[in-house]
């Protein structure tokens, strides 16, 4: 198991190169407190983007932010805390 693990990270490494980052989307309402804490807590920048939404047509705050794979668990875990009911969503850059 140690070794398959190992393995798809050097794989994944190899192919994406050592400084791959992830973006992430954030729909909250609590957007001034998410992007406080990823500021303070993960030292990153964060973008407000405006967002509607097709179903309800509301309008809400989107936080865009780029940050490591290895900030991905903590980013997800900040958002929890603040906002339970959040949407998420992450990609590569």
């Amino acid at each position: 198991m140690i070794t398959l693990y190992v393995s798809g990270l050097v794989a994944e490494t190899v192919l994406e190169g050592g400084g791959t980052v992830r973006t992430a989307m954030i729909v909250t309402r609590r957007a001034d407190e998410v992007s406080s804490r990823v500021i303070q807590d993960l030292e990153r920048g964060v973008t407000y983007l405006e967002g509607t939404g097709a179903y309800t047509g509301a309008s809400r705050p989107v936080l865009y932010c780029v940050i490591t794979r290895s900030e991905v668990a903590a980013l997800k875990t900040i958002v929890h805390e603040i906002d339970p009911k959040r949407s998420w969503s992450s990609g590569r850059a």
